[in-house]
């Protein structure tokens, strides 16, 4: 008996082992798999740094962007017109007319948050720092522009970055863009932080310039204290009709 259940523990341990080996193998191979991609992108952001390469040195510029106050920006028709449909609509109006502009006017960015701009229209990202500096600018950008790709990348930014002290402005930028995603999550900060917020002199400021948003947000606590009074509600019955079974149970055995 003792020899045969010897037996069967080393047949136990010979299949986990297999198995082992078996999982093993599968994991050095997406292992392999996965550092393959990782290459993949670092050589396709290479590839990209020669654009921003291009930018920053002004190869073979054909456009000026303009800014009021400030020194213009070199920069390519081609990236511009093939990132954004806006920018390409501009660009063909100019050619349209009988004497061609050289420059397309940017007013409403420093020369900090237009850099920024450029750089991800030519790489396709920015690192990190560089984002959270200037994503509430870079959204507007975005939305001017119509750039959804760069939309969402700020969305993400901010919405990681929220809290109670940013929050009254990503709600103001979140009406100025039209954009439900951060409008949605500012509001929930807003519920969640009421006693922090609702009672701040940058609220009593906040409220007198945006009192439309104001509304939404009570009509937002509205429906959740609804919510939450149905929910009670409907326990209370429920635990009512239970307890009263129940005694009346208990009555019948007596």
């Amino acid at each position: 008996m003792k020899q045969r259940k010897d037996t069967l523990n080393e047949r136990g341990l010979s299949l986990a082992y297999n198995e082992l080996e078996k999982n093993m193998h599968v994991l050095n191979d997406r292992f392999v798999e996965l550092r393959q991609i990782k290459d993949a992108l670092d050589e396709r952001v290479g590839f990209l740094d020669e654009l921003k390469f291009a930018l920053e040195n002004g190869t073979h510029a054909d456009i000026h962007l303009e800014r009021f106050n400030g020194p213009v920006t070199l920069a390519h028709k081609a990236i511009l017109a093939s990132r954004s449909p806006i920018f390409r609509t501009m660009l063909e109006v100019d050619e349209c007319k009988a004497q061609p502009k050289d420059a397309l006017p940017i007013p409403d960015m420093n020369s900090h948050e237009l850099k920024a701009l450029l750089e991800f229209l030519y790489r396709g990202f920015l690192p990190n720092d560089e984002f959270r500096k200037h994503a509430h600018s870079l959204l507007v950008a975005a939305d001017k522009f119509d750039i959804p790709f760069l939309e969402k990348q700020c969305e993400y930014q901010i919405v990681r970055t929220l809290d109670s002290s940013n929050v009254l402005e990503v709600l103001e930028l979140s009406e100025t863009c039209s954009n439900e995603t951060l409008k949605e999550n500012a509001l929930k900060t807003i519920v969640a932080h009421q006693n922090e917020i609702l009672f701040s002199e940058r609220y009593v400021k906040f409220a007198r310039g945006n009192a439309e948003l104001l509304c939404l947000r009570f009509a937002l606590e509205v429906q959740i204290f609804l919510i939450l009074a149905n929910f009670v509600m409907s326990n209370i019955i429920i635990s009512s009709v239970v307890s009263g079974r129940v005694e009346e149970k208990i009555a019948m055995k007596r």
